[in-house]
């Protein structure tokens, strides 16, 4: 097994396949929320399908509708139709979903609170991935069979958010650790569906070779462009990056 990133501890995992089992958890880490105890192992959706198919979802801030939907359209027409709107900002995700609905998979990222759960199951977000969400959020979004992405980092906390109820875990911000933490992660967490973030078409790779199902993509798609407004510049890196994506589909 390949040492892990300076500063991290090991975590183990009983798991069978496809399933969570006991976490020893490393100093320091924070507890995954656990879901309530009402739902069961069956109650977690499945991952839309463009998390196979494109390989690669893209977080949009939430700024206002108008510069949300110039970049979207853009990031649509090159191919990068899977895209996360995040809660934390005033993009109107209920108008995204009713423009979009049928050219891309469109769900959220930040998702908290009780309230943004209930907004996001009345607009149909096709998914969500939490942040520290409310355990109340959590069930909204299951009963609802919105597939849920848990926000996690370390090994143990990977091992601690694939739980039942749980469509993958969102390895946030896996790029701070470095290309070398794919091999890791992947080795200690072999049975979790892994959708980590990555700052270049180059960690992005290394990340889908080493097994992940998907990755989360920013910054090298969208850099400066709600400052600039540049969308001929977005538009060829998110053609690059489609390019790349082929490599792996």
């Amino acid at each position: 097994m390949e040492d892990l990133p300076q500063g991290q501890e090991a975590s183990t995992s009983t798991a069978g396949a496809g399933s969570p089992g006991p976490v020893v958890q490393g100093e320091g880490d924070a507890p995954a929320p656990q879901l309530p105890s009402g739902l069961a192992a069956g109650a977690s959706a499945t991952l839309p399908e463009a998390f196979t198919t494109t390989r690669a979802v893209v977080l949009v801030p939430g700024k206002s509708l108008d510069q949300v939907m110039s970049v979207v359209e853009v990031l649509v027409q090159e191919g990068l139709d899977l895209i996360s709107i995040s809660c934390a900002g005033e993009a109107d995700l209920a108008t995204l979903l009713s423009i979009y609905s049928f050219r891309a998979t469109i769900g959220a990222h930040d998702v908290r609170s009780v309230s943004q759960a209930h907004s996001l199951v009345q607009a149909g977000a096709a998914f969500a991935i939490c942040t520290s969400p409310e355990p109340a959020a959590l069930k909204i979004l299951c009963d609802a069979g919105v597939p849920v992405l848990m926000d996690a980092l370390t090994p143990s906390e990977v091992i601690a958010a694939w739980q039942p109820g749980v469509a993958a875990v969102h390895v946030r911000p896996a790029h701070l650790l470095g290309r070398d933490y794919a091999g890791v992660l992947t080795e200690l967490a072999p049975q979790t569906t892994l959708v980590p973030t990555a700052d270049t078409n180059a960690m992005a790779e290394e990340w889908l070779s080493q097994g992940a199902t998907a990755v989360s993509l920013s910054s090298s798609v969208l850099s400066k462009v709600f400052i600039s407004d540049d969308l001929s510049s977005l538009r060829q890196r998110a053609a690059d990056t489609v390019v790349m994506l082929k490599r792996h589909r």
